[in-house]
Formats: structure tokens, C-alpha cells, sequence
């Protein structure tokens, strides 16, 4: 643009070879951000509030003041991530589909995969070879929804003899139905996202990877909120 001019970075250039997508998850959240936000306040006595939504740390905005974190002004600073620790886990909307399908691929007791039982004596498990082939589907999505149609029907648990639910979406909730209540749970209940993310949590990384997860970049937990990433005052809307 005529009349702007860029200070010159020592930055080196290099190519684009590839593209990987995944999820951010609460530690490459953290590791990526330049504050914790604390407060929802923003000034005091004209000041931006540090741990408050205008940490100096976000990006330099303002004419008279640098950027906390890159030293840059206003006119360099690309701004600069933060984040929110959660008080309690939320459901993250554009998951939540996605949520539902695993949890109806694992036990809600220990998060083993549904009818992922060993075969005795040598003995071919015909549960076994169906779980076997749903795994190998090469499509992430495909292979996701080929262990659910076959672990759905489990109603207990082969690891720890546990009564599996049914799952049902309801608005922005999740809904699980036993057939009975015990001292454990309801006959009918909310899956609050904090037992929802218990149980993603404890799906191990080989279960994922079988779930169609690469758990380097995505893995089931993930999916649940813990940790929100606070963008920067230069690309927030403006009020």
C-alpha cells in the first residue's frame, strides 16, 4: 500500500510442503499463549489490566504504548494469543456430534472400546474379526462410524461388566438412559462435560488411533473445552 511502510525482518522464508489439521489442546494452548486471562475488567485509570481482556502482553494497540511481548508498536505487532482456564469443562458446539459418536463407542466406566475382548484359547472371536475390519477402514470418519454401529449394541462392558447407555443428543446436552438406576447413576441423566471429558481422557492412544483419532493431533478429549484461547485485541470486533 502507498504510504506504509514495513520495518525489514531477518525472519527466514521457507516453503510450505504440507498441511495438518487437528485440534489445540489444553497444553498447546497454554504453550502458545503469551498470557493467563484472570479478570474481565480491561482498564484502570486509562491502563490496560494486566491478566484482563487488554493485557499489554495481547499486542500493542495503542499509539503511545509497544507490545509487552514483541516489543513491537501498533503498527508491527501482529498481536499475540492468551488463554482462559476453565472452572469447569464446556462442550465445545462444533464437536459436540462428534462426542457423541465416541462416547457411544466406549465404556462409560472405564473407557475401554465396547466388545474389544481378547480371544481365549487361540479361539477366533467373531466380535473380534467385526471390530477388527471396522478398525482398518482407512477414512478417519468412516472408521469412527463403523466401530460405533458395531459397539452401540453392547449394553455392558467386556473390561469391567459395567451397564452401557443409550446416548442421544438433546439441544446442546448430551443425554444417557440405563435400564435401571443403581448406586452409581440414574436410569435417565445429563452427561455433564466434565464425565464426558473423564471419559475421553481415559480412551488410551492406541484406542484412539482405532477410533480414527491421531492422538498426536487430535486427540477425543481435546474435544471438550478446558483451556480457551483469547484472541487478540487486532482481530477482535470492533465495539
Amino acid at each position: 500500500m502507498s504510504g506504509v511502510s514495513f520495518r525489514y525482518s531477518e525472519a527466514g522464508v521457507r516453503k510450505v510442503r504440507r498441511v495438518q489439521f487437528g485440534i489445540l489442546g489444553p497444553v498447546e494452548l497454554k504453550a502458545s499463549s503469551m498470557c493467563n486471562i484472570v479478570t474481565d475488567r480491561t482498564f484502570e485509570k486509562g491502563k490496560p489490566i494486566p491478566g484482563g481482556l487488554m493485557d499489554p502482553a495481547l499486542g500493542a494497540i495503542d499509539l503511545l504504548l509497544n507490545c509487552a511481548s514483541c516489543g513491537m508498536d501498533s503498527f508491527e505487532c501482529p498481536g499475540h494469543f492468551g488463554h482462559l482456564e476453565l472452572t469447569k469443562p464446556m462442550y465445545h458446539v462444533s464437536f459436540l456430534n462428534t462426542t457423541l459418536k465416541v462416547l457411544r463407542c466406549v465404556c462409560f466406566s472405564c473407557s475401554a472400546i465396547l466388545g474389544d475382548q481378547p480371544a481365549e484359547d487361540g479361539k477366533a472371536n467373531p466380535d473380534g474379526v467385526r471390530l477388527a475390519a471396522a478398525t482398518r477402514k482407512k477414512n478417519p470418519a468412516q472408521r469412527l462410524r463403523a466401530v460405533m454401529d458395531f459397539a452401540k449394541t453392547k449394553k455392558t462392558c467386556w473390561s469391567c461388566s459395567a451397564p452401557q447407555p443409550n446416548f442421544k443428543r438433546d439441544g446442546l446436552t448430551i443425554a444417557a438412559e440405563f435400564k435401571e438406576s443403581t448406586d452409581d447413576h440414574e436410569r435417565k441423566m445429563e452427561v455433564q462435560p466434565e464425565r464426558a471429558h473423564s471419559i475421553l481422557k481415559g480412551i488410551t492412544d492406541s484406542d484412539a488411533l482405532r477410533l480414527g483419532f491421531n492422538p498426536i493431533y487430535a486427540r477425543p478429549d481435546w474435544m471438550v473445552l478446558t483451556v480457551l484461547p483469547i484472541p487478540p485485541p487486532h482481530v477482535r470486533p470492533s465495539v
